[in-house]
């Protein structure tokens, strides 16, 4: 069986859908989807339209409330001291993208991983800052953490408008869930854990080192994962049969970030977070397609 996409995601129907006039008969539908379009009125012709001007007003409108949702959305996540005005600038395009593409559920989707990643950043704060592996910048997210995590998502969402399907769908929310498990099972593994597994060379480390993974962080980043993807379902955006195909393709991304980054001693965090979003998106497309069809 394969899920559906609901209709309204995709702002590609705007275009694809008959248009039927007020007061006429179910056949008076727009014949030609051009700048000057000829309409039959029950079998007549007897008005002309310019179709892409409704079309464009929809649009429009779209566009803006896509802008002022996000807009309001890094006001407040500055406000609340979750990330400065770079990351405020970069998530605003980005989410904006993101929100026209998939409408309330992305930016639901979206909200939700903005939430849960500056939450856990608060959790045991002062004590991370103790032991010199806190977020800098008090927990401030910058330009580069959100290009890190938001440039796949938004990357799909452009090819969601005009290609709009069930696995675009499901990459998208796979990204995002992605960044928001790697960042839970961070913080959460920071916050409470002493030592961190080395998974490349099954030896143990300090909390905080690269490439190092608790049992503690990971079991909240795959709580969180499955948390965006709930928000996801329950928006309309999936299926709920999806969940654990989130979850796993999250888990399969964040883990592949901590054996690279362990194979390669590299310090690039936003590196790291474009590529474990990257690969969770590509992890979900296959079990897709293995899954379902």
């Amino acid at each position: 069986m394969t899920p559906r996409v609901p209709s309204w995601t995709s702002p590609r129907n705007l275009v694809h859908s008959p248009l039927t006039l007020p007061g006429t008969s179910a056949d008076s539908r727009i014949c030609k989807f051009s700048s000057l379009t000829l309409c039959g009125i029950d079998g007549k012709m007897g008005l002309n339209l310019r179709f892409e001007s409704a079309v464009g007003e929809r649009v429009r409108m779209r566009l803006l409330l896509s802008f002022v949702a996000n807009f309001f959305l890094g006001l407040i996540g500055m406000r609340l001291g979750a990330f400065d005005l770079s990351g405020f600038l970069v998530g605003l395009i980005t989410g904006w993208v993101i929100t026209y593409a998939f409408g309330i559920g992305g930016f639901l989707v979206l909200l939700s991983f903005v939430a849960l990643g500056s939450l856990t950043t608060r959790v045991s704060f002062s004590r991370k800052e103790s032991l010199g592996i806190s977020e800098p910048r008090g927990g401030r997210r910058t330009w580069r953490s959100a290009f890190g995590n938001l440039t796949v998502p938004a990357f799909i969402s452009l090819f969601y408008i005009p290609y709009a399907s069930t696995g675009l769908t499901v990459a998208f929310v796979a990204s995002l869930a992605t960044a928001t498990c790697d960042t839970v099972a961070s913080e959460i593994g920071k916050a409470y854990s002493h030592r961190v597994l080395d998974i490349l060379r099954f030896g143990f480390k300090p909390a905080g080192s690269p490439g190092g993974i608790s049992a503690i962080g990971t079991a909240a980043g795959v709580v969180a994962s499955l948390a965006i993807a709930s928000v996801a379902a329950l928006t309309n955006l999936i299926q709920w049969n999806f969940l654990w195909l989130i979850a796993l393709s999250a888990f399969i991304g964040s883990t592949s970030e901590s054996f690279i980054k362990s194979a390669t001693g590299i310090e690039a965090p936003q590196l790291f977070n474009l590529l474990n979003t990257a690969i969770g998106a590509f992890a979900a497309l296959g079990l897709t397609s293995y899954a379902y069809h």
